[in-house]
């Protein structure tokens, strides 16, 4: 089974490097960009035969990450649409976001998101982080979301109510939650909260 995305296939020399996993696919080669590209482009990225130790083997040319920063939003919603069916095609229990690595895939760690995240944005001229902007930025789209602040603090593991000095947009947050607070709920007398 071929998998395709805005009616173009991924060609059987990336589709193939998806079978093991064991190195990493620049998402340039799941646009839709490459995947229309001429045969005689893709095939230049074919296996080819060495001798190794006086083995005959075959080996992988490597795949350049070259642009993969520079990619439009539209480009890298294609190539997420074609790596998520690709990893479900031939890894199915691995966990969604799993990457590559020499010795097949991996479920992806805190550790190794923010070292790329990290490797992307100081490349780019922007500063590190240490993750917890992202702690910080669920909790304020789970709030604006109209998820209720305990419902909140079960998800992101909180043991206390800290959490609620991390509310971002409190003009939004605050009035959003009180509101649902103090709504007649059904079955309560109107005399009530």
């Amino acid at each position: 089974m071929k998998v395709s995305s805005g009616g173009f296939i991924v060609p059987d020399v990336i589709h193939d490097k998806f079978i093991k996993w064991e190195t990493h696919v620049p998402l340039t080669y799941l646009t839709d960009k490459f995947c229309a590209s001429q045969p005689t482009a893709q095939s230049s990225l074919s296996d080819f035969l060495a001798v190794v130790d006086g083995q005959v083997t075959t080996k992988s040319k490597s795949l350049s990450p070259i642009g993969e920063l520079e990619m439009t939003l539209d480009e890298w919603y294609q190539a997420w649409q074609r790596l998520l069916k690709l990893i479900n095609q031939h890894h199915p229990n691995l966990p969604l976001l799993a990457h590559s690595t020499p010795s097949g895939p991996r479920m992806l760690t805190k550790a190794t998101f923010l070292a790329r995240c990290n490797q992307i944005w100081t490349t780019s001229g922007y500063p590190g982080t240490t993750g917890h902007s992202f702690r910080i930025g669920g909790t304020t789209e789970l709030l604006t979301s109209g998820i209720p602040p305990d419902v909140v603090k079960s998800i992101g593991c909180w043991s206390s109510d800290s959490f609620l000095h991390y509310w971002r947009d409190l003009e939004t947050t605050a009035p959003l939650h009180a509101r649902n607070t103090y709504r007649k709920k059904p079955g309560r007398s109107s005399g009530g909260i």
